[in-house]
């Protein structure tokens, strides 16, 4: 991405505009993968927002690691229903259709690609942690995983 392009990006407001009421919806179905995270509440108005707009519906995912998933005590369960809940809660505000589904998996991106496949979601809006280099580095990225092994558009949401 260009320097410009880089600053128009960083300068949109948080409403994302549609331009042309009676153009056709570019999605119609996006799935919002989260974690226990602000960034990805974040992420859930944002993409919900943009479902609104476009009249789409949304499907929340939660991921976590099968050993949580299987074994998790109940307070891993609770975090997953509250998170899926404020998901549901949000989208039920802006009027916008929501299913919620909690999956397990060793490698997030992995499950979060299938899911969207699966489901025929045509956009993913996800949540970008900021991390320090070295962090990211050491560790990598699920958004960057789910950007180089997916073939839908992907709005990261930082």
């Amino acid at each position: 991405m260009s320097q410009i392009n880089t600053q128009q990006v960083r300068r949109c407001p948080n409403e994302p505009v549609i331009i042309g009421e009676a153009a056709t919806p570019m999605y119609k179905h996006l799935l919002l993968p989260m974690d226990d995270s602000p960034a990805s509440e974040s992420a859930v108005r944002c993409g919900v927002r943009l479902a609104r707009q476009m009249h789409a519906k949304v499907t929340a995912l939660h991921i976590e690691p099968p050993q949580r998933a299987s074994g998790g005590g109940t307070a891993d369960v609770d975090r997953a229903r509250d998170m899926l809940n404020y998901a549901a809660r949000v989208a039920h505000a802006a009027g916008v259709e929501c299913s919620m589904i909690r999956a397990a998996g060793d490698q997030p991106h992995e499950v979060i690609v299938s899911s969207a496949l699966k489901l025929d979601c045509d956009l993913i809006v996800m949540a970008s942690h900021r991390r320090g280099a070295v962090a990211a580095l050491l560790f990598g990225s699920q958004t960057q995983q789910v950007l180089a092994h997916c073939d839908l558009p992907v709005l990261v949401v930082s």
